[in-house]
């Protein structure tokens, strides 16, 4: 007799797989609508969007687990970030590590680190920022402009050890 519902083996891959798509579609509709609570322009970092987008593919691809090195972030970035960088028209990886408003390298989170924050889900942030105010990324892809003192209240470290 058959099951009422076709192959149950194959009900838990392909559960897996829909929720999948549903979670890159999501990525890619944040990565080019945006998320933050500033009207700002500035706020439209191509760069960040796509580092947030792919992290939080990184993430949901290793289990819940952040990357544990940029290394590693490269690595999986090649191997199944293309799409996201297509979309983001990124032709060079190591170009998305860089803020186009400050021109520094984003402070990312690896292993640990990204853990131990006080904000859950806050995963990058620009550097130095521009005119008082910095970008911050969060795992499920938003990005937020926020001024110092927003900036200091999430309790972003780098180094959570510390």
């Amino acid at each position: 007799m058959q099951h009422p519902i076709g192959r149950p083996e194959l009900l838990g891959f392909a559960a897996y797989l829909r929720c999948s798509l549903i979670l890159l579609s999501s990525l890619v509709t944040l990565l080019f609508s945006g998320c933050g609570h500033s009207s700002s322009t500035d706020t439209k970092d191509s760069n960040l969007r796509v580092l947030v987008a792919l992290y939080s593919l990184f993430v949901k691809d290793s289990g819940g687990q952040p990357p544990q090195n940029k290394e590693q972030f490269i690595n999986f970035i090649h191997a199944k970030g293309q799409r996201i960088l297509d979309l983001g028209k990124i032709k060079d990886v190591n170009s998305i590590f860089i803020s186009q408003r400050d021109h520094q390298p984003f402070l990312l989170l690896y292993g640990k680190q990204a853990q131990g924050q006080k904000t859950a889900g806050l995963v990058a942030c620009e550097q130095v920022g521009v005119a008082g105010k910095r970008l911050v990324g969060y795992s499920l892809g938003g990005v937020e402009e926020l001024d110092e003192s927003r900036f200091k209240n999430l309790g972003f470290r780098e180094n959570p050890s510390k």
